[in-house]
């Protein structure tokens, strides 16, 4: 039979076809054998295949790795592993009691309340701060280096698909909506409410800080209500934050330099910036690295998989960046292990999986013209206290009177109007079922609903919930006058010694500083020490 050139055109095509599909299967064979370090596979492509960004990060050590039983207290409380294993938790890890799974080991899935004994090493519980006692911190030895948890969830850094609600269960996953977690009803659902606060912490606002959090103002088991403060760099007084912190609130990370925009940021970016925070917020304030948990990027500027690929890699539990729309009903936290549910707002916005990594997302106020706005000084600012009552109260209502979603009261310390705060401040504190707490107390609720019938009983909300950090507050600051870039600067500590110079984004450890040319140094007062102190 004659072939036309139709005929021939379209055997032509298929046998392409057939060309193209086996190379290209062989090429992601490569490529996949060259990711996974497979044996004889094509190391040459790794680099062409992975960011270097992600490469620079593949073998981070684990810092700080403390087990801890469930239901222990979350403020201040215990930290997560940078690579957390399947079904593992990043607030808690699972009940364990002398044992730590090692690298590379695997283990069949557990409950929460199970026991991790797959190990091939051990770290082991200091005996003199083990107790059995429910909420009571286990104290380890912590883990060398080369006992870190590599293992990895199957769906990590994955392309994240809808969430599944029959695979996807608390207490470490849970889809995004705005059904009450636990199902239960309002009634038995008490109203999460959390005051934060962004930027640096300073002499200046850290006054208005204790007029809000006075100790007369309490929850309705008696203790005082706390808030959750996402500390930047630039111009923070540390021995303040060494207060907040010994007081009970969170401080969480809110970058070194606040930079803009975070869209275009890599993930060395990202990680400079917000754990590069976090490790100055340990090392000058006094604040346990497992115990800043969360962040929130500067502008509500989410910078995509870079930005949450390093925090799963960097073992942080939660993003609280963010912004939601849609506010009736409001949408509850959900985890990233699935797509979020929502049209992302300011992105971009993640859309790979990140297992147990938890996002309190901004949901958007109603302003009194009608407007919406994520932060309260994103609204219409009211003329007077009886507006800014009204705006707090309306708003509130929305969340109290449909399904009791956590309402965010998110500040900036410049725009606070005390006047009509405190109005309602002190009128929610009279209700019996609202609650005002700290972001990861909110989200210890979310993973173990607790009906109020039953509230009394939930030990991450009691007041004696066994610091792990510091109990005392800065009781002798010490003043550190330091030349950067051609200015004098300072900073306030109760550190040990301070910093030969100016912490920043390329010397926040302090290891190999980068020293300025003192003589060089405009001084705006005389100095005759490195240091003086202040009591």
């Amino acid at each position: 039979m004659m072939l036309n050139t139709r005929h021939l055109a379209v055997i032509c095509g298929m046998l392409m076809a057939l060309l193209l599909a086996s190379f290209v299967d062989g090429s992601l064979k490569i490529v996949d054998d060259a990711v996974h370090e497979k044996t004889g596979a094509d190391k040459s492509i790794k680099a062409s295949v992975m960011a270097p960004e992600l490469l620079s990060h593949s073998g981070a050590p684990v810092k700080n790795y403390v087990p801890t039983e469930i239901d222990a207290p979350i403020i201040p409380g215990a930290n997560v592993t940078t690579m957390v294993p399947p079904n593992n938790d990043r607030l808690l890890s699972s009940a364990m009691s002398s044992n730590v799974s090692n690298a590379g080991s695997a283990h069949p899935q557990t409950t929460s309340h199970q026991t991790s004994t797959m190990a091939t090493k051990t770290t082991s519980i200091n005996p003199a701060n083990a107790t059995n006692s429910p909420g009571t911190l286990h104290r380890p030895t912590q883990p060398k280096s080369s006992m870190r948890n590599t293992i990895e969830p199957a769906t990590y850094g994955t392309r994240a698909v809808k969430c599944d609600y029959n695979t996807c269960k608390l207490p470490n996953c849970l889809c995004g909506g705005t059904s009450i977690p636990g199902s239960l009803p309002p009634s038995e659902t008490p109203q999460i409410v959390m005051i934060t606060f962004d930027d640096a912490v300073t002499f200046s606002n850290n006054a208005l800080y204790k007029l809000i959090f006075s100790d007369q103002r309490r929850n309705p088991n008696g203790c005082p209500i706390r808030g959750t403060f996402y500390v930047s760099h630039e111009w923070t007084d540390y021995n303040l934050v060494q207060n907040l912190y010994s007081s009970g609130h969170e401080i969480a990370s809110h970058s070194i330099s606040h930079p803009f925009p975070g869209r275009n940021f890599t993930q060395q970016d990202w990680t400079d910036e917000i754990e590069g925070q976090r490790e100055i917020l340990t090392r000058y304030g006094n604040v346990k690295r497992q115990d800043i948990r969360g962040m929130r990027a500067p502008f509500l500027q989410t910078g995509g998989d870079s930005q949450f690929d390093m925090l799963w890699r960097e073992g942080f539990t939660y993003d609280s960046s963010m912004s939601v729309y849609q506010n009736k009903p409001p949408m509850w936290p959900f985890t990233l292990d699935h797509a979020i549910p929502f049209n992302c707002q300011i992105g971009p916005c993640p859309t790979k999986s990140y297992p147990g990594l938890w996002e309190m997302p901004l949901v958007q106020w109603n302003d009194l013209v009608g407007m919406r706005c994520a932060m309260v000084d994103g609204c219409h600012r009211p003329a007077n206290a009886e507006q800014v009552y009204q705006l707090l109260m309306s708003n509130f209502k929305r969340h109290y009177e449909s399904n009791r979603a956590p309402f965010g009261l998110y500040y900036h310390a410049t725009w606070f109007q005390m006047g009509g705060f405190d109005k309602f401040l002190d009128a929610i504190l009279t209700m019996p079922d609202v609650w005002v707490v700290t972001t990861s107390q909110a989200l210890q609720w979310i993973r173990n609903p607790t009906p109020l019938s039953e509230i009394s009983r939930f030990a991450p909300w009691k007041c004696s919930n066994n610091f792990s950090g510091p109990r005392h507050a800065c009781s002798k600051t010490t003043f550190c006058p330091i030349c950067f870039q051609g200015r004098m600067r300072s900073i306030n500590t109760c550190a040990a010694s301070c910093p030969t110079s100016f912490p920043g984004i390329k010397n926040k450890n302090l290891f190999t500083p980068v020293t300025d040319n003192a003589s060089t140094c405009s001084k705006p007062f005389l100095v005759s020490k490195n240091s003086r102190t202040m009591n």
